[in-house]
């Protein structure tokens, strides 16, 4: 039988996503920021890019901001809503 890793505390076991507003099972695993997988680890380099960005080099802030492009756009395919991204087709 396999082990479910949902919680039901946390102010219940399902909520939106803050930012994509997609439906959202608590995991217990970003610490109940209440958002997705994909926008918390956005918001996460994003706050990396705010706290550091004057000592990365170009090409780390690149690869940092295209990661932000890549979970906003993987949020979007699996249902989110986020403003300037549309629906890939696979």
């Amino acid at each position: 039988m396999a082990v479910s890793k949902f919680l039901g505390g946390y102010g219940g076991a399902v909520y939106q996503c803050r930012i994509c507003n997609r439906n959202t099972r608590d995991t217990g695993e970003n610490g109940g920021v209440q958002l997705c997988p994909e926008c918390n680890e956005a918001s996460m380099t994003e706050n990396a890019i705010n706290d550091y960005g004057d000592e990365m080099t170009p090409e780390e802030l690149a690869h940092n901001e295209a990661y932000i492009v890549k979970m906003c756009q993987d949020a979007v395919n699996k249902g989110g809503v986020i403003s300037g991204y549309k629906k890939e087709s696979k």
